[in-house]
């Protein structure tokens, strides 16, 4: 049996903040996310709420507001998932 190329899960959900700290404490203590990867050096965060995953980076100057989104999703296999896309003509930057 072949690996579905559908997604078996959303990823992640990305913010991006000048206040880092800030934030990954917020996540954290008011709403109770538990921190799985803390990389302070590059200001990554990566918090977990059941089987959500919120990951928040450090930027110095947000962009300003755009209509784009970050999403990230799980594949079982990312060639076939890719195939699928552009057959459907979704453009799919090389990873």
């Amino acid at each position: 049996m072949s690996a579905s190329p559908e997604p078996s899960s959303l990823f992640s959900v990305e913010l991006r903040t000048g206040r880092w700290a800030e934030m990954v404490a917020w996540y954290r203590h008011a709403l109770g996310l538990r921190v799985v990867i803390r990389v302070l050096d590059e200001g990554y965060a990566l918090l977990v709420a059941g089987g959500t995953r919120l990951a928040i980076l450090s930027r110095a100057a947000p962009p300003a507001a755009s209509a784009r989104w970050s999403l990230a999703f799980e594949v079982d296999d990312n060639d076939a998932a890719r195939r699928r896309l552009a057959a459907d003509g979704t453009e799919v930057p090389s990873p």
